[in-house]
């Protein structure tokens, strides 16, 4: 009798510690994938299994090993209900279970899936309890920024961070990455360790030779620690500096015998800097147009402007069609770099309620000058005939 009560404390010890081990106070050991969880349970039918069904918690890929006896003498069997039908009948093809006792029985129970089930008593509806699977442990690998834009021979930099998943505690190795020929990458360190609260970090350095070909490309890197391997690529740009070219509009529309204006922006891209030149043409021919300032200087990363005039006005009445005009405007650094631009134009005639609207402001202002001096002279000379009293 003195043994069996013996057993009896000796096994509560024994799922306190499986179950509860933050409860002890000393150095945490990390868990290890696909261990051996040992649990001991006491059966009583009025009051459950150790009397309080305490929870159950396993990680994925771990083994139960499991002894269950009876404590009242009555006929017990432990079950974990992982087809999740909330019946105490159990379907041991799917639902994880042990033998009958009496006598006490140990069992190995393996193959639990991750998620929240209910462990009962096939016999008695009080013992009943919480079994939980947690996904294993594991850690992500991720690169801000995951796209990088280099330039042909300079280099650039991403940071790799190691973040801690389902509580994985312990070192990620990193292999050498794995680059395309022309672009060599570097690991600022090949060793990050991480907590359930503090991830790692470290740094992806990436290289591209002077003569590497423009394009894209993948750079790869591999960690792995706590029997997980994960990898996360890198892409990478190969540019070379340049520059944008972009009008504020892409149409226009113009009444014939006036003028419009369009604005052109040319950008600093890839770290261009330098001066870039303008021009541009009409097709067909007709309007006149111009450019105003014909040359920026771009800073990296900076931008300048130029504004785009299209005129219909020529003489007193303009002799030029209406319809649709194509201006090109055309940005060249003298080199290698050449864009272009284009903007469509409508010349329209003017409203046939509006006869004077063919005329151009500036030549109805010069007429009403002149009209207004042709009136003082002719008011000035005819005050001179007078005869004087």
């Amino acid at each position: 009798m003195h043994r069996t009560k013996s057993l009896g404390i000796a096994a509560t010890i024994v799922l306190l510690i499986i179950i509860s081990p933050s409860c002890f106070v000393g150095p945490q050991l990390h868990r290890v994938y696909a261990a051996t969880r040992a649990v001991s349970l006491v059966g009583f039918a009025a009051t459950g299994w150790n009397t309080t069904n305490p929870t159950i918690t396993i990680t994925q890929g771990d083994s139960l090993m499991i002894t269950t006896s009876s404590g009242d003498t009555a006929p017990h069997r432990f079950f974990v209900d992982v087809d999740q039908d909330n019946s105490m009948t159990p379907n041991c093809g799917v639902d994880k279970c042990a033998t009958q006792v009496p006598p006490t029985s140990t069992d190995t129970l393996t193959g639990f899936p991750a998620g929240n089930y209910i462990y009962y008593c096939q016999f008695h509806a009080a013992m009943r309890g919480s079994f939980i699977v947690q996904p294993p442990p594991d850690f992500s690998v991720t690169l801000n920024p995951s796209t990088l834009a280099v330039n042909q021979g300079s280099s650039q930099m991403s940071s790799l961070t190691v973040t801690s998943v389902n509580g994985f505690s312990g070192t990620v190795t990193f292999s050498s990455p794995t680059s395309p020929t022309g672009i060599t990458a570097t690991l600022g360190t090949s060793m990050v360790s991480v907590t359930p609260t503090n991830s790692g970090t470290t740094t992806l350095t990436v290289a591209v030779g002077a003569s590497t070909s423009l394009g894209s490309y993948t750079v790869s890197v591999t960690g792995s620690g706590g029997g997980n391997s994960h990898t996360a690529n890198l892409s990478v740009n190969v540019v070379k500096p340049d520059f944008g070219l972009m009008p504020d509009q892409s149409s226009l529309s113009i009444i014939i015998g006036s003028s419009g204006n369009a604005v052109i922006t040319i950008s600093s891209q890839n770290g261009f800097a330098g001066k870039v030149n303008l021009t541009a043409s009409v097709s067909p021919s007709g309007p006149s147009i111009s450019l105003n300032p014909v040359t920026v200087t771009l800073a990296s990363g900076g931008s300048s402007s130029s504004t785009l005039t299209i005129s219909s006005s020529s003489g007193l009445y303009p002799n030029i069609s209406p319809g649709t005009y194509t201006v090109v405007v055309n940005a060249t650094t003298g080199s290698t770099l050449f864009h272009t631009a284009s903007i469509s134009v409508t010349l329209a005639t003017p409203s046939p309620s509006s006869p004077a609207a063919s005329i151009p402001v500036y030549v109805l202002t010069i007429a009403g000058v002149v009209i207004a001096v042709a009136i003082s002279v002719v008011a000035y000379a005819v005050l001179r005939k007078r005869p004087r009293k």
